[in-house]
């Protein structure tokens, strides 16, 4: 069977960026994309952190809101930071804050040298 040949009238559908910030573009690296230890959810949660941590240097958006956005379960969430985190992409700090009595814990999702591009 030969394919249809286009007419000049005819649009040709475009695949849109994944956007989760309006007017940003996702890019998900190289090693990352090619990955075999990391499952869809991993990459796709790495270019939602990459694209937070361009404003600044960390991203420290709970597991909660990362879970909205991406819109997958908390406990998804949180396997996909730790095969992140295993595999050297990123990496975690936590800051406990003594506040009127109430201690907070304050975590900061930082990009590696390895997951950059």
């Amino acid at each position: 069977m030969k394919p249809r040949k286009r007419l000049g009238n005819e649009k040709v559908k475009k695949v849109k960026p994944i956007t989760f910030i309006k007017g940003w573009r996702h890019w998900i690296p190289d090693k990352v994309g090619r990955d075999k230890k990391l499952n869809p959810t991993s990459k796709l949660l790495f270019a939602y952190i990459q694209s937070l941590t361009r404003q600044k240097e960390f991203c420290w958006a709970s597991n909660a809101r990362l879970a909205e956005t991406i819109n997958v379960s908390v406990k998804a969430i949180t396997r996909s930071i730790r095969q992140l985190r295993e595999c050297g992409y990123v990496y975690t700090k936590i800051k406990y804050i003594n506040r009127r009595g109430k201690i907070e814990c304050q975590r900061k999702i930082l990009i590696t040298r390895k997951g950059r591009m």
